[in-house]
């Protein structure tokens, strides 16, 4: 049965939310996205979501999620896509229609160009022989490292003679923020 492609919708968020934490336990070996994450990225003013996410189904399955976004109002495009491994080519379609869309928005920004960032993991779901046969590169590779303090125990304050850290919550607005292993890659569209 072929593939359907068709925009996220803020009732979908549950959906993609178990998609994410089936890449997220492929991909780093646990489930690390949760329902409000994925409800904020799908409802956040900026998000057009007719125009700017893709869901990709098989029959009744959610196979494949992207989500593309302007931060740079230029050139710059950023896109997240998340597919299941056994679904290559629903990652390719979606793939192509992003690639489109990120063109349409740098135009629209008036720029002449796209460059197009996609975030993905050291071990990603997505068959980065697709990538590389769509003359994706990558561009910087870097590692996010997490780690718990205790203030209570002092860790470095004592040995340093730093004050006692400040702590503030930062939501991040993207997945690719997240901790773990990430590698930058992007595509160059005239």
């Amino acid at each position: 049965m072929p593939y359907t492609l068709r925009p996220a919708e803020l009732t979908d968020a549950p959906a993609v939310t178990e998609l994410l934490n089936q890449v997220d336990e492929i991909e780093i070996g646990r489930p690390e996205t949760d329902l409000h994450t994925v409800e904020a990225d799908l409802k956040h003013p900026e998000t057009d979501l007719e125009r700017d996410s893709w869901l990709v189904w098989d029959e009744e399955r959610l196979v494949a999620y992207g989500l593309l976004w302007d931060e740079s109002g230029g050139e710059r495009i950023d896109i997240d896509q998340y597919v299941l491994p056994d679904h290559q080519r629903a990652a390719a379609r979606m793939l192509e229609a992003m690639e489109r869309r990120a063109l349409e928005k740098a135009r629209e920004n008036g720029a002449s160009r796209a460059v197009v960032h996609l975030h993905v993991n050291v071990a990603p779901t997505l068959d980065t022989d697709l990538l590389r046969a769509s003359n994706w590169r990558v561009v910087r590779r870097y590692h996010v490292l997490r780690r718990a303090l205790d203030p209570a125990r002092g860790i470095f304050r004592r040995s340093l003679r730093l004050p006692a850290p400040r702590v503030r919550c930062v939501a991040a607005r993207r997945r690719h923020r997240r901790a773990g292993l990430v590698d930058g890659v992007d595509r160059l569209h005239r």
